[in-house]
Formats: C-alpha cells, structure tokens, sequence
C-alpha cells in the first residue's frame, strides 16, 4: 500500500486558505474535498473513503515566505533556503516593501527614518549603526523579519518610516529539548550560530547566540569623487580617490525564558546582548586639486587608520493575566537598554605638490552611551462574541544619553595639541509619557479600527563643554490612526487607512561633534526640532490559490522634515541634519505570488514614487522619480533539492541636496537535507558572482558647486553553510503578549556619500 499525503491548511496574506486534498486513491479507490472546504466543515459521514493506519500517511504542510495584507508584511527567513550563508542585510534586500542602496542605507518604502526592533523590543546598538551591524550579522540568526508600515496607536508615535521587528525566538510548542548548530564560509566571512529550546513542566527557555568574523577575507572598496567649485576658478575641480579596507567580527546572545504556574498568570523574562568591534586596516586617500583651465595646482595623500566598537544591552521581565477565557487581558512590562558607540579615526596627509599644512597629522574620539528604562501597562478587552476589541494602556519612556567627542592636531602623532573645536560633552534627556485607547470591530463583510494615542514628552540637552546652550523643551503629541476593510472573501479585500507618525532626533544627530577627515566634516545639530508625518494609503489584495497579491497607493506629508544634507565650502564638504520644511511623497507599491507548481514558486514585488522636498526658509529643495524592484524563484527538485534564484534593482532616491544613485543584485542558492531524519543540511549560495565589483552612483548639489561621486565595492560573495538539528520539536519560551518597544526616533547615520567612514 503507498503512501497518501494531507496537505494542511496554510497561511497566505494573513489569510488560511484551506485547499484540502486527501490522496485516498488505493486499487481504484479515493475520494477528493471541495475546493474551499476546511477540515472542521467536514462531516464524518460524508466521506467515503477506507480506513488506513495514521502510518500510511505523510503530513505535508507549505509554509510561504512572504505574508502579508497589503500594509504590513512578514518574511519568514527559516523558511527561505537561498538566505543560508547570506549576511542579514543582503538578505534585507529580498524583502519586499525594504530596500538596501549602494551605501547600505536601510529604506521602508523609501524612508530611511525607521525604527529597527528585536523580538518587539529596542535594541541600541541598532539605533544609528544597523547597517554596519547586519554586514556583520549572519542571516540565519534571524528567523523572521516583519515589516510593519502602519503602526496602530498601541506603538509608540515615533518611526515616521516604519519598523522593522527582527525575530529571533523560535515558535516550538512540545515537551522535551531541541535545538540546531549552523557553521559557515563565505569569501566575505565565517559564521556560526547555536540555538536551543527547552521545556519542562511549566517552564520554557530558549537561547540563540551568533558569530561572525571576516580574518583574512578583509575587502577592499574604492571610491571616487569629484567636487567642482564654480566661483573658484583656481581650485575648480577637487578629485578624490581613496581605498577602505574593513576587518570585523560580531557576536550577539539572548535568552528568553517563562513559567506559568497556572493558567492564569504567566511569568516572562530574559535577556540580550551584541558585541561588534571593525578596524579601518588599509584605508587611503590620494586628492587633487585643479583650476578651471585644469592646470593641476596641488595634491595630498592619506593615510587613515581607525577603530569602531558598538554593544549593548537588554533586560526584560513581564507578567500577564487572564481574566478569563474570552480573552480579557492584563500586561505588566519593564524593559532595559544599554548601548555605546565608540569611533576613532587617526589621520595623516603627506604633501604631494604645493600642499603646505602646519598640523597634518589629526586624531578624533566620539563615545555616545545611551541608557533607557521603559515601563508599560496594557489591558485588552474582547466584547461582543469578539467582534469587537479594546484596548488601551499606558506607558514610560526615560532615556539618560550622553555623547563624548575630542580631537588632537600636530605636526605628528609624537606632538599632539588639542582641537578645541571637536571638544565634547554634553548629555540628553527625554521622559515621554503616554496612554492610548484603540478599538477593533467586525461587522459582516466589513471591518474597521481605530485609535488615539498621546504623548507628553520633557526632554533637553546639557553642554558641559563647548559653546552651546543649554535647553528644554516639553512636548504634547496628540496621534491618531483609523482604517476600514471591506472584505469581499476571506482573501479578497480593499482596505483605506490613515496613519500619523512623528519623529524626535536622536542623540547622534544633535549630537555637535565634528568628525574631520581630511577634506570632509561630519557633525551633528543640536537644535533640530521634531517633525511630523501624515499618511494616506489604500491597498487592495486578493489571494488565491494559483495567483496572488497586493497592490498599496499612498501619499505621505511631512512637515518639518528632518534631513541630511550636504554643503561644500572652500574645498570642504560639510555633512550634518537639518529641518527642511514639508516633504511629499507619492508611492504605488506591489507585490504578486505565483504558485507555477506545487513545487515551484515565483515573487515579484517594485514600487515607484515621486518625492518633492521644499524648504521656504533656505531655498533649498529637490523632487524626482525614484523605485524598485525585486523577484524570488524557488523549485524543490527531485531527490528533495531546493533551488532559488532571486534579483533586483533599485533607482533614484531623492534628497533635499542631490540623490542616490541606482543599485542592484542577483543570486543563486541550493540546498539539501541528509541523513534518516533530515536532521542535517547543506546550503551553497552565490551572489554578484559576474563581476568583482559593483558601482554605486550619487550626485549632490548646492549654490555654486556641485560633487559626484562613484563607488566600487566587493559585492560578489560565495558560501556554504552546514546546519545540524537535535532533539526534539520544543516549545519556545512564551512571551506575555507584549513586547516592550520604544520605536520613536529618528534612525540616524543617513548615507551622505563619499565619505571614508562608511562601514
């Protein structure tokens, strides 16, 4: 007698579709569901079919990497195999609705000004150096990655471009231990990552800890750049060429455990913490400079050297009580942060021709620490045979940051004198204090929701050195969102909604401290206020069981943008924030899943938008057309061999000063699981492998001058991982339905272009 196969229920778009098929067929014999028919409709007597041992049987369940209802989406990255031997943020740039550029800025539907989450909750090494973190990161120490573009009223106001909530735990729900150990080599780095569940009785834990390191695989990046002056004819055109070379390694562990001593109450608590250390090993810069009749004039070379250090800290604990079984709910959370950065940079210019510079030699220092202890209350409320549901909480934010900067000049490293201008010390606080109320209601074919949050925040900043002035400030935010669904069928709905986000600096944006690279100045502002966004959206989606998707129109205002730019003055380019009046932004986005085959899948999702920027005070202002584009193929060939392709591209991204230039990428993976059990796999992945380097392309611009600039960097990457399962299927810890978040700055370190610090 052969096998027969069950094909369960799956989720697809935030939908379960039940396409339900017993293969019963056996010497003539079988007997098929109606399309649409779930497995609880089905009576007993209706079917018949002959008895068969639960043996004969093998359960077969699809489990679809992408889900999402056309607003907000989940990517399941366990559950895709072309990610295995991928850095996290090469994996970022297959998802849809998320975009990578050439300097690995991080977008959501094309703003950087987002808020990036672990398990639900902030972490502050993230807070300004994500990108730097996720080349370091290795995808597999992530299991899921969910894009959420229309925070409700229970998340905090702030995060004007979204979140993205970076999943570690493991949803495992049986008695006993599991676990598995993943170990791979790349041409870009070796990796490693170990993960374990736990349960017994009526505790849980489980634990996840990474490693990555680039040892001998150091790359090396080349860059050009040229700055054309138009009202200095003897120093018209200023070229720069200059070499990076990064070595780094990483390391990141959390722990997460629960006991529930009854059905009522359960206690939660755990832990996380990440390390990441890079150095500048052979960093190099060769600039010359020419008049408008492009005689050579003069020339210098530089030499630079460097060390970034970033860590941090979580601790957590809540409890949750059941009221009853209809769901009634009460949450009591804390939350602890802790994180540093740590930057510094020695440099040297040597002459080459007519270069003349008492102090060549330039040293710099930044430490920002920031601290942050988070409290929250939160109650919900089903009524109505659950077709309606309340919530509402409340919810304290403190935040204690502190930023240290100084740098020393000389003639050499052997004679070094203060610089007084890069000397800092100054410290931020901000208190936000906040309750919400939100409300959920199904009527028949339609459904609807609603809510109000506000904020009252204290915050300000003290100097203790350097000639700024102290303040503060207090804040009252009122936030509202809504949105209404009509659903046509359970995977068929056209949804309207309204959503306002707002958006405080962060500290490494206020933060004055300059950072001087030979020709290139990076500071902070310490007086950039907050701004506001206000977003309108209107998404449709229809999943089905062949073809599938989502298409999502929407417009976005933002007054009081806060915005990175770019100023060139007397051969020096200057990058720092400011607020730059009202920015608009015009996006049709759009995502289709094709189901070829049962074995074969196909993904395709793009967006384009117009952005204009318009600052009335300065003058400044810029708009133009920007997208992307994404597809993913997947095929399960036979003797169980996963195989996947994927590629994309991006275009223009506008800024108040010039735009970014386009980018793309492209790959290819296979894998296979050995041994009785399929307890051991092995992954090959490939990707940018027909060419050494890619390019990257951005132009800037201001009154009077205009700079372009041209990067290569060391894209192609090839790698096998190795990944071994033990135990059993566990129970992952259980969380008390709240996972403390505090996603309301600004994410800083916007890509500015050209510079030497770009890791």
């Amino acid at each position: 007698m052969k096998p027969h196969t069950l094909i369960l229920p799956v989720l697809i778009g935030g939908t379960i579709f039940t396409a339900t098929t017993l293969d019963a067929q056996d010497a003539g014999t079988g007997a098929q569901l109606p399309a649409g028919t779930t497995l609880g409709e089905i009576p007993a007597d209706t079917l018949d079919i002959p008895a068969y041992d639960l043996d004969e049987f093998v359960i077969s369940v699809k489990k679809d990497v992408v889900r999402t209802d056309g607003a907000n989406l989940t990517y399941d990255l366990e559950a895709d195999d072309s990610t295995k031997g991928q850095t996290l943020l090469e994996a970022l740039r297959k998802i849809p609705m998320v975009t990578v550029d050439g300097k690995d800025q991080i977008y959501i539907k094309g703003n950087s000004n987002i808020k990036i989450l672990v398990n639900g909750r902030e972490d502050k090494m993230l807070e300004s150096n994500a990108s730097t973190v996720f080349k370091t990161m290795p995808a597999d120490a992530v299991a899921s990655i969910e894009v959420i573009t229309e925070p409700g009223a229970k998340y905090d106001a702030e995060g004007v471009g979204g979140i993205l909530n970076l999943v570690t735990e493991r949803k495992q729900r049986q008695y006993g231990y599991s676990g598995s150990v993943s170990a791979g080599v790349s041409s870009q780095m070796y990796f490693a990552n170990l993960l374990g569940s736990l349960k017994h009785r009526n505790f849980n834990a489980d634990a996840n800890v990474s490693y990555s390191n680039n040892a001998g695989l150091s790359q090396t990046n080349i860059s050009n750049s040229d700055s054309y002056s138009y009202l200095t004819p003897s120093a018209y055109l200023q070229s720069q060429e200059s070499r990076q070379k990064v070595s780094f390694w990483y390391m990141s562990a959390d722990l997460n455990m629960s006991w529930q001593p009854n059905e009522a109450n359960l206690f939660s608590w755990g832990g996380s913490y990440m390390d990441m250390h890079a150095g500048l090993d052979d960093c190099s810069s060769l600039t010359s400079v020419y008049s408008d009749a492009g005689e050579l004039m003069s020339g210098w070379r530089q030499l630079l050297t460097g060390k970034i250090s970033n860590s941090s800290a979580t601790a957590h604990a809540s409890w949750r009580h059941d009221f009853d079984d209809a769901g009634q709910r009460l949450i009591l959370a804390y939350g602890f942060n802790y994180g540093k950065n740590r930057i510094s940079a020695d440099s040297e210019n040597t002459g080459i021709l007519n270069y003349s510079d008492s102090a060549p030699w330039q040293s710099n220092l930044s430490t920002n620490y920031t601290r942050e202890h988070t409290v929250q209350l939160d109650y919900s409320n089903p009524f109505g045979a659950r077709t309606h549901l309340l919530e509402t909480g409340l919810k304290g934010i403190f935040r204690r940051n502190s930023a240290f900067g100084q740098g020393e000049t000389g003639a050499s490293a052997d004679a070094p004198a203060p610089d007084g201008v890069s000397l800092v010390n100054a410290s931020q606080m901000q208190d936000i204090l906040a309750v919400y109320a939100a409300y959920t209601g199904n009527f028949d074919h339609w459904s609807t929701s609603a809510g109000l949050r506000y904020e009252h925040t204290r915050m300000g900043m003290d100097f203790h050195l350097g000639d700024y002035d102290d303040f503060r400030t207090n804040l009252d935010d009122v936030v509202p969102n809504a949105s209404v669904s009509y659903l046509f069928s359970p995977a068929h709905t056209i949804r309207l909604a309204y959503n306002m986000r707002i958006s405080r600096p962060g500290i490494e944006q206020v933060n004055p401290y300059r950072l001087v690279l030979s020709n290139q100045v990076k500071e902070g502002n310490p007086d950039l206020r907050s701004e506001r966004q206000n977003t309108v959206s209107l998404s449709y989606s229809n999943f089905g069981r062949i073809l599938g998707g989502s298409v999502t129109a929407s417009y976005a205002r933002t007054a009081n943008t806060i915005e990175s730019y770019s100023e060139y003055r007397d051969g020096i380019l200057y990058d720092g924030f400011g607020n730059f009046g009202v920015k608009q932004r015009t996006e049709l986005t759009a995502f289709l899943n094709i189901n070829i085959l049962s074995q074969m899948q196909l993904s395709l999702n793009g967006g384009l938008n117009y952005t204009d920027i318009r600052d009335p005070k300065s003058g400044r202002g810029n708009h133009g057309w920007g997208g992307n584009w994404g597809a993913n193929w997947s095929y399960t060939a036979p003797y169980d061999i996963k195989l996947a392709a994927y590629g994309g591209q991006g275009f223009r991204n506008i800024t108040i000063s010039g735009y970014y230039g386009g980018w793309y990428y492209y790959g290819l993976s296979v894998s296979r699981d050995f041994l009785r059990d399929k307890n051991f796999n092995v992954a090959l992945n490939a990707n940018n492998f027909l060419q050494k380097h890619s390019s990257f392309h951005s132009e800037q611009w201001g009154e009077g001058w205009r700079r372009s600039d041209r990067s290569r960097y060391r894209s192609w990457n090839v790698g096998v991982t190795l990944t071994w399962k033990f135990g059993k299927l566990q129970e992952k810890a259980k969380t008390s339905g709240l996972d403390i978040s505090s996603d309301d700055r600004v994410s800083g370190g916007k890509s500015s272009g050209g510079g030497q610090i770009g890791f």
